[in-house]
């Protein structure tokens, strides 16, 4: 029985085969990765397939599933039931247009909210077989920073914060380069921003008179991310910032910080930073992330111990190992608490960990702002999976 699964819905006549194309491309990646089950070997690409239509079976396997839509303009062609069937499975959609075509002439209007992906005949199989690969196994680095900022306004010193982090190490998300084609622009946002350390605000003179960035400092909020915001000579402190339960830091900057040789003043968009402020921004961003970590495991550590009391548990923290032990008189448990997103780096830090095995073991984490198909990919690796996910919001368990 297979565990991945690809559908290919095929709208273009001349590569019909392409779905044939993909499947020997992405077998091949997966047949490097091989596993061990006792004494049997597995490979990877024997637990996948491709195929062109959706059963109501398929729908309800616990398969990880992914889709690719080939568009060529023939709107009068398309199944839209089989695209609708895949949306409400909740199945990630790409859908792929060939070059030549305009996207908004050859996609249906109930995928044209997912950013498509454009390709041409030479290398359409390199890549959407990357896409599908990289919906199947994500990687990710360990020190993870959001850039929040009005495009407007601070678009090049945006990229320029954007190319140093990355230089210096950091995982960066960046709106205009982070989010792949076929993502939802809004949730992923919110999704990457739940797995960041920290929000690098630039909070330039008009940065709250956008909608976007306003919704992307509340969310920051709610999930008690810590903000470091720039200040711009001309920017106030926004109320919103003052008296909030996130750790909050700031860097002031003058006028004399910026580089405006390629703008008119500081405050264009075309304006960048002298390298001069870019350590302070550095360091600035370190301190923070390091004491926003700390400050937001305890919290999720106090309040999950007196949730569970609550529930007349037994709740206790050891440091060592980063634990709480959950138990009763019958019952005894283990949870790990993070912040971010579950993914495979701490699914194996934990099964390499001489841990009480006779304990039930589960990752703790928070799940405001996740995806909700990343939530149904957890609740699929707890079926096959002896370490678990369990999602808390502070207040009480959240419900799904």
């Amino acid at each position: 029985m297979s565990c991945y699964r690809l559908f290919v819905i095929e709208f273009c006549e001349k590569e019909n085969a392409l779905r044939y194309k993909l499947k020997d491309a992405i077998k091949s990646s997966l047949n490097e990765y091989t596993f061990a089950v006792g004494e049997r070997k597995y490979c990877v690409g024997d637990m996948f397939e491709c195929v062109s239509e959706v059963t109501s079976e398929d729908l309800l396997s616990n398969d990880l599933n992914f889709a690719v839509v080939i568009c060529n303009g023939e709107l009068t062609s398309y199944d839209d039931k089989q695209i609708e069937k895949l949306l409400g499975a909740g199945i990630p959609i790409l859908p792929v247009f060939f070059k030549g075509n305009k996207a908004e002439e050859v996609i249906p209007k109930c995928l044209q909210y997912i950013n498509a992906l454009e390709v041409d005949s030479a290398d359409a199989v390199s890549k959407i077989s990357g896409y599908v690969l990289d919906n199947l196994f994500l990687k990710k680095g360990s020190r993870k920073i959001f850039i929040s900022y009005k495009r407007d306004e601070s678009q090049a010193i945006a990229d320029q914060l954007h190319d140093t982090l990355i230089r210096y190490g950091y995982d960066v998300f960046l709106d205009t380069v982070s989010i792949k084609k076929g993502d939802d622009f809004q949730k992923e946002i919110k999704h990457r921003m739940a797995d960041s350390d920290v929000v690098l605000l630039l909070n330039t003179s008009s940065y709250l008179c956008s909608e976007w960035t306003e919704q992307e400092l509340q969310s920051a909020q709610a999930a008690k991310i810590g903000i470091l915001h720039l200040d711009w000579p001309d920017a106030h402190i926004p109320k919103e910032l003052i008296n909030v339960i996130n750790m909050i830091s700031s860097v002031k900057l003058n006028e004399e910080d910026f580089d405006i040789s390629n703008a008119c003043k500081f405050s264009c968009p075309k304006s960048k930073l002298k390298d001069s402020v870019i350590g302070l921004i550095v360091e600035a961003i370190e301190n923070l992330r390091i004491k926003n970590i700390a400050a937001r495991r305890i919290m999720m550590v106090n309040e999950f111990c007196e949730y569970q009391r609550f529930c007349n548990f037994f709740a206790e923290y050891s440091s060592y190992g980063n634990l709480i032990k959950v138990s009763n008189s019958r019952y005894s448990k283990l949870y790990y608490p993070i912040t971010g997103i579950p993914d495979s780096h701490i699914f194996d830090s934990l099964r390499n960990n001489p841990i009480n095995k006779t304990d039930t073991l589960s990752i703790l984490y928070n799940p405001l702002l996740i995806r909700d198909d990343w939530l149904d990919y957890l609740d699929w690796l707890n079926i096959h999976l002896p370490i678990h996910t369990e999602g808390f919001m502070g207040v009480k368990k959240e419900a799904r």
